[in-house]
Formats: structure tokens, C-alpha cells, sequence
């Protein structure tokens, strides 16, 4: 039985790769978008419990699409991605502002972290 499902957005398709197969091997359900306006579409057409999403995106950076996503499921954990070491900062200083679950992980991605934060979270749903 697989513990859930986990909608990827990245728009590297190696990295998106890399990422659905980690969440394969873990034991979810994973759901891959290379826009933000696949995202959106994938979330109103499925159920999503967690998304992991990059910060530099087509059309709208990471954080917009985030609440974009909590228009839709106000209650879904988004995990955002990124290299760049000072969008984590920016992402940790307007947490506290926003609605939803959000969390940051910088690239590149320890998975084994990743597989910790995303049971963890899905734990917490639970």
C-alpha cells in the first residue's frame, strides 16, 4: 500500500526524475509537472497530500505557485526547493506570514533527509 500521493513540480526534467523515482522507491505515489500550470491542473483533478516544488519556475517562482496550491487545498504541506541559498532565507522569513504548511529544502536533495521530512509529514496528516 503506498503511504501517499506526491505531486513533484520542477521544471529540470533529470531532477524531476531523479525526484519521482526517490518517491517511488520510498513507498508514495508520485505525480510529476515541469509548469506551474501542470501543478494546478494535477491538483484539481487528484488528490495530493504533499507537493515538493522548485523554487524557480516558468510562469511564477515557487512560492506563488504554493499559494496557488493552497487556494485550491489549503491544508497541503509544499516542500520548496532551491540552490540558491538566500530564497531559503526569504522562504523561512515569510513562513510565519503564511497560511499554509510550507518548508524548505536546499539542492542538492539528501534524500534520505527528504524520505525523513515527507514521512513526517504524512504522519502528521495522518
Amino acid at each position: 500500500m503506498k503511504k501517499g500521493n506526491v505531486l513533484v513540480v520542477e521544471d529540470q526534467k533529470y531532477v524531476r526524475s531523479l525526484l519521482v523515482d526517490a518517491l517511488d522507491f520510498f513507498g508514495y505515489s508520485p505525480f510529476e509537472a515541469k509548469t506551474p500550470k501542470e501543478a494546478l491542473s494535477l491538483v484539481e483533478q487528484k488528490s495530493v497530500d504533499l507537493s515538493i516544488v522548485d523554487f524557480n519556475l516558468p510562469e511564477m517562482d515557487g512560492l506563488r505557485l504554493a499559494e496557488e496550491l493552497w487556494r485550491i487545498n489549503p491544508i497541503i504541506p509544499v516542500f520548496l526547493i532551491s540552490g540558491m541559498e538566500e530564497i531559503g532565507a526569504k522562504i523561512k522569513e515569510k513562513s510565519q506570514y503564511l497560511k499554509g504548511s510550507l518548508k524548505f529544502i536546499e539542492k542538492p536533495i539528501d534524500l534520505e533527509i527528504l524520505k525523513h521530512y515527507l514521512d513526517g509529514a504524512m504522519s502528521y496528516a495522518s
